[in-house]
Order: structure tokens, then sequence, then C-alpha cells
């Protein structure tokens, strides 16, 4: 396909063949709407620029011709450098790729940041090509709570610190438990975007750590527990604020809050 932005509706599997990139926005907003849809993202040629958001989906593979590169985001109309946007830009991509670019991304692009199908595959990024890993079977049967989980959890002074140091146990949990971690990504239309990581904690817990973002600012961030993996309630608490809620199910499947 050409630009990334122009849609293709399902229940067709998206494959990128040649794209430079465009207004980050637009990116991001058909990236998200891909990713709540479900759709498998194939690139088998170039994707560069704002295509790379691409790689913030669980469902995103590279073929071997595969070329994905980036520079550092600009204002579309003073092009000046926008570094909160090249932020923004690889913020949820996959912790080993995120982490090897994280200081090398310049204006323009460069060898360190126009990676190939080896060096995209060496960082995590599935194989078009490569069989699937079954997925583990979920600890339904043995799961209990050792501590109610209403309580808040204890946090530390330095908040913002301790949540990096958490967010990198719960994404080594996730990876350890699941081929390649188990990972959601959803945006809203207020332009709020979620990333939330799943694994077991050692109590047998199905623990979730979610992170809230706007315009690349972190607007929220909390851990939620339930039994197992399909538990009717769910018992969330704020990490800025501490603050319990507690959600159940409602006749649609979807979490609402519960009211007393």
């Amino acid at each position: 396909m050409g630009a990334l932005v122009h849609y293709v509706p399902p229940p067709s599997e998206i494959v990128i063949t040649h794209d430079a990139g465009g207004i980050v926005s637009e990116y991001e907003y058909i990236v998200s709407k891909y990713i709540q849809e479900g759709r498998t993202i194939k690139i088998t040629g170039l994707c560069s620029s704002a295509c790379t958001l691409v790689l913030t989906s669980s469902k995103v593979c590279v073929g071997r011709q595969a070329i994905v590169a980036w520079h550092q985001a600009y204002d579309n109309e003073t092009h000046h450098p926008r570094p909160d946007v090249t932020e923004r830009m690889i913020e949820y991509l996959p912790a080993k790729l995120k982490t090897y670019l994280e200081g090398k991304i310049q204006p323009d692009y460069t060898p360190e940041t126009t990676l190939y199908y080896d060096k995209l595959v060496s960082l995590g990024i599935p194989a078009c090509d490569a069989p699937k890993a079954p997925e583990p079977a979920p600890l339904t049967t043995t799961v209990t709570y050792s501590t109610p989980v209403s309580h808040p959890l204890t946090l530390p002074s330095d908040k913002a610190e301790q949540w990096t140091k958490y967010w990198n146990f719960a994404v080594r949990q996730s990876e350890s438990q699941y081929s390649g971690g188990k990972y959601a990504r959803h945006c809203f239309k207020n332009g709020q975007c979620s990333l939330t990581v799943y694994y077991f904690d050692k109590q047998g817990n199905y623990t979730s750590a979610v992170e809230y973002r706007r315009k690349g600012e972190v607007i929220d961030r909390m851990v939620c527990r339930a039994r197992d993996v399909d538990s009717s309630s769910m018992t969330c608490t704020g990490w800025n604020d501490e603050a319990v809620v507690h959600y159940e199910k409602d006749s649609t499947g979807n979490y609402v809050e519960a009211r007393k």
C-alpha cells in the first residue's frame, strides 16, 4: 500500500510496501484504529518517519525486505524540531526497540536509526515468516489473593522514578510469561491513549499496569488486579493518588465502576 493513512476496511490485513510517513497525529489516529480492530500489519518494504508508529501494534511483523527508519519529528509549519513528538513516537514501542533508539534519533535518518529485517527481529519485532509460539494457558484454578487487593499500594516518595522501575519489572514478567509479552494499546476520541501490560504476580493475581497519556503527557497511572483472566471484577489503585476503584463487568462484558 502507499500511505498508511489511506484507511483499508476490515477484514484485509495491512501490508506496507512503501510508506515515507507524514503528519504524526494522522498516523496516530489510523494506527490506533487498526489496533482497536485487531488488524494484522505486515511491513514488507520501506516504513519510515511517522509510519514507524505501526510498531506499537502487537500484531505487526516484518518481512525480509523490511526497512524501518526514524528521524526527529518537526513542526509541519515552522519546521522546528519537536522533541516531545519524537518521544511520543517511541513511547509505546516494544521495550528493547525503544531502549535501542533512545538518544540515537537525529534530525535526519542515520545508519543507526535505519533498521533492516535482522536488526528489527533481534530487537523484538516478530518476523512475518516465523511460527507463532503458543500462548500459555491462564492460571485460573489456583489463583487466590494473599491480601485484599482493595488496599492501596505502598508508594515511595519519588513516584515517577518508582513507576519506571515497576513498569520495567511488569514488562519483564509479561515477556517471561507470554511470548513477546502481552500488551494492549487503546486510543480514544479525546486524544487520550492507554498502554497496558499484563502479567501474573507472585500471588497468582492477574495484574495489569496501565499508563494513560494525552499529547505525550502522562495523565494517569494505575495497577489493577483480578482473580483470573475472565474475572467478573477487578480492583485498581491509582499510582499517583492511591485512590482505589472497584470495577464489575456489565452485560456487554466491559468493566464499569461499581456503584454502591
